[in-house]
């Protein structure tokens, strides 16, 4: 009988006891396509082991320390992870799904390409961890420095999983699937989630701050209370969203599809929405002081009691729109004029404040051929407009018969 190397599998494929011994597995271990099938290895030191396409399905890895561990392809279903370390663990392509992930630390990891459908991630620390393609020998993946090539694949999949209170921060989830989940108070601040699936997630509070969300799908998104001050969702669609009560200062929402979206007490103060579709939407009490809204699409939007100090409303269609209550003090309407009477047709019984209203039109540099813009008129009212006073006609007191004369009036 050959002697076995007591830091390798008995061979490729090799059944393991269902119960291992912290002490059996090791650092560097090399257990690679290994059977671990509902093995407990909980609290297991496993610090950089080669677990490539092993079967850990159902096994239990509670508080194990598998650190730098590469798990590319591995399979980890139903298993359960509470409190593991993985922090820089290679899980390139691994099937999570099912997964119990509480508390668990993948800070740094890879998880490119890696299903994580209804796994459990409440209270993770996804810091900084890759679930993107990411080009080969980018990431540091074992103690001694070597590189490790992660190949091209398919984007992570999380939809349904549950990531309450996640720490995402700074995560690469571009193109990733988050549709269903529940991101509620989870942490996704500086996340990369360019183009990603987050339909219909339910994310209340969760904190999106910086957050890169150009082309991403939120239709049906709940981000009630969400935090996505300085966000990037331009190009995205929010249709049927709702941001009740949300903060987007700052926020760039430009060419972004919001019809039917739901922000009532929403905070998008100095936020883009230029060229948006808003048609229609509900921003009733919103905050939109000093936000451009230029050529953006309000039909039939209830506005009403929203602030729109200073709000640059550039060529916006506001036909049909609610504008009841709402404040207009020092706004900016660029171009034709006739967008006034848009306005002043949607004012509805509580007009709006537009003592201080700004029209501005285009004026080209016949020099230079640069355009400028150039104030049409100010200090309008449109809600208190006065009439303009008719002089009376002179009385021709020649034409008058005697009876009329003694009635007539007279000059004094």
């Amino acid at each position: 009988m050959t002697e076995q190397d007591p830091g390798s599998p008995t061979g490729e494929g090799a059944e393991l006891a269902t119960t291992a011994n912290s002490s059996e597995v090791g650092v560097h271990s090399n257990l690679a396509e290994a059977n671990l099938r509902k093995a407990d290895i909980s609290g297991a030191m496993m610090r950089w082991a080669n677990l490539t396409g092993s079967d850990l399905s159902g096994a239990n890895m509670t508080k194990a320390d598998m650190a730098g561990a590469i798990l590319a392809g591995a399979d980890l279903h139903d298993s359960t992870l509470v409190k593991a370390d993985l922090r820089w663990a290679n899980l390139n392509g691994a099937n999570v799904s099912g997964a119990n992930l509480t508390r668990v630390d993948m800070s740094a990891s890879i998880l490119t390409g890696a299903d994580l459908r209804k796994a459990n991630l409440t209270r993770a620390n996804l810091s900084k961890a890759v679930l993107t393609t990411v080009k080969p020998a980018e990431v540091d993946g074992s103690a001694t420095g070597s590189e490790v090539a992660v190949p091209a694949g398919p984007p992570t999949d999380l939809s349904e999983a549950n990531l309450t209170r996640a720490n995402a921060s700074g995560a690469d989830l571009t193109k990733g699937v988050l549709a269903k989940a529940n991101l509620t108070r989870a942490d996704f601040s500086d996340a990369q989630l360019t183009g990603a699936d987050v339909s219909g997630v339910g994310a209340k509070r969760v904190n999106l701050q910086r957050a890169a969300l150009s082309g991403s799908n939120l239709s049906g998104a709940d981000l009630s209370g969400a935090n996505l001050t300085g966000a990037d969702l331009s190009g995205s669609d929010l249709s049927g969203a709702n941001l009740s009560g949300a903060n987007l200062t700052g926020a760039d929402l430009s060419r972004a599809n919001m019809t039917g979206l739901v922000a009532r007490g929403a905070n998008l103060s100095k936020s883009s929405l230029v060229d948006a579709i808003l048609s229609p939407a509900d921003l009733a009490g919103a905050n939109l002081t000093g936000a451009d809204l230029t050529g953006a699409d309000l039909t039939g939007a209830s506005l009403s009691k929203a602030t729109l100090t200073r709000a640059n409303l550039a060529g916006v269609n506001l036909l049909g729109a609610d504008l009841s209550g709402a404040d207009l003090s020092e706004a900016s309407l660029f171009g034709e004029m006739g967008l006034r009477e848009d306005i002043s047709g949607s004012l509805g019984a509580g007009s709006p404040e537009m003592d201080e209203l700004i029209l501005l039109e285009p004026v080209e540099d016949e020099a230079t051929g640069e355009s400028s813009w150039q104030v049409v008129e100010e200090q309008v009212d449109v809600a208190e407009e006065p009439l303009a006073q008719e002089e009376p006609e002179p009385v021709d007191e020649d034409r008058l018969d005697p009876a009329a004369r003694l009635t007539a009036p007279t000059d004094q």
